[in-house]
């Protein structure tokens, strides 16, 4: 695994959970449209209604969230670990802005008060390192 590779994962597993929080929603909004059968009358088939069907995707997926959630919170806790090992304190600041607080490299620029490129070419140290 590069640098790179390693730094990025937290924010691919981000893209992931987004993903899937969309998927939450979706099942949310189709489960306030299903309609509960309230005949009373007992089905003896053991085939689970669709309400049912969708709460058990909810409560599932929900779970998973949260253990997603938790896999990046420790990931990037070891990210941060690993940048501030980083010697030089611009290269630490680059690489924070990038990969701690997902900051575009227009907006690490701004805040950093760089050129993007001299952004990229601090990154580029910084990967090497």
């Amino acid at each position: 695994m590069t640098a790179r590779q390693y730094l990025s994962r937290a924010y691919n597993l981000r893209r992931h959970i987004a993903a899937k929080e969309l998927h939450l929603a979706e099942l949310r909004t189709q489960a306030e449209h299903i309609t509960a059968d309230l005949t009373g009358m007992p089905k003896g088939s053991g085939a689970s209604s669709p309400v049912e069907h969708v709460a058990v995707q909810i409560a599932d997926l929900s779970w998973e969230l949260e253990q997603d959630w938790l896999d990046v919170l420790a990931y990037q806790e070891e990210i941060r670990r690993t940048i501030e090992l980083v010697e030089d304190p611009v290269v630490a600041q680059v690489l924070s802005a990038r990969y701690i607080s997902y900051l575009t490299w227009r907006k690490v620029a701004e805040t950093l008060h760089y050129s993007e490129r001299a952004v990229y070419k601090i990154h580029r140290k910084g990967l090497r390192i």
